[in-house]
């Protein structure tokens, strides 16, 4: 499954990942769970493995584009994550092959540094970033 991938991935680059890991507090689980530094708690939710993760809606600009939208329990379950204290990254199961490829530093970045900061330890660092 993607999950199992991104589990693989998280596990490659060091880190501690549980599968489908509930909560004590909220009646969810997480699809890939992790700790970063210190603690924090990571649920990878990832959208389009489970059935009916998304509904087509309407793009409120143009009326006329589809475009997804998660179902009120996909939501849900990001929110109850992240009000038990969980920092919540939500993923299309079909993007996650190209997160695990991705190049997270701009073409600057990398010319001043020689380590590289590729797929899921680059999403880990951007990841980190934003909570400093």
């Amino acid at each position: 499954t993607t999950s199992s991938r991104l589990q693989r991935a998280l596990r490659r680059a060091g880190f501690e990942p549980l599968l489908r890991c509930r909560t004590q507090s909220a009646p969810v689980h997480a699809d890939v769970a992790m700790l970063l530094d210190g603690g924090i708690p990571v649920a990878f939710l990832v959208d389009g493995e489970e059935p009916s993760p998304q509904v087509a809606a309407t793009d409120a600009l143009t009326s006329e584009r589809p475009c997804a939208s998660l179902t009120p329990e996909a939501a849900l379950k990001g929110l109850l994550l992240a009000l038990d204290g969980w920092l919540v990254v939500r993923i299309r199961a079909e993007d996650v092959s190209a997160v695990l490829r991705a190049s997270w530093k701009s073409s600057h970045d990398r010319e001043r540094s020689a380590s590289s900061a590729d797929g899921v330890e680059g999403l880990l660092e951007q990841v980190q970033q934003h909570l400093a």
